[in-house]
């Protein structure tokens, strides 16, 4: 993580129901090993309508190093 910080990467850590952007503000969104749309007992995973939500059209979600979808 450092290598990516050094490069100019921000992260956030945020709570995953509604996460603190504004709507179609993202290029992309990495996640990586966390649930998705269930709860689980560490409490909600991350919700898909919000990365539909923050992600800019012909953004794209990459989820374990896989496109997940781009949003058209």
């Amino acid at each position: 993580m450092g290598q990516l910080l050094a490069a100019g990467h921000r992260f956030v850590i945020a709570h995953n129901p509604r996460l603190p952007f504004a709507d179609d503000s993202m290029d992309e969104v990495l996640t990586n090993g966390v649930p998705i749309d269930i709860s689980t007992f560490l409490g909600p995973g991350i919700q898909s309508r919000e990365v539909w939500r923050i992600l800019r059209p012909g953004g794209r979600w990459l989820d374990n190093g896989r496109v997940r979808w781009i949003k058209p």
